[in-house]
């Protein structure tokens, strides 16, 4: 699965073009689960969007 997310990754980031950062994370929740995701965020911005990874097509992460 880490290789279909590194290519999802790598599509997000083509899409959305260079004032973009899109990048692997994981999170650690309440309750001690750790969670894989992608975060998108706008270079110019300190805030940033995290999708929790299960599987989605590039289509439905860049909505």
């Amino acid at each position: 699965m880490d290789d279909k997310m590194n290519d999802v990754i790598d599509e997000v980031q083509k899409r959305l073009g260079e004032e973009y950062e899109v990048k692997r994370v994981e999170v650690m929740k309440n309750n001690d689960t750790k969670l894989k995701g992608i975060q998108v965020r706008k270079k110019d911005m300190n805030v940033a969007k995290i999708c929790y990874w299960t599987g989605e097509s590039v289509d439905e992460i860049v909505m």
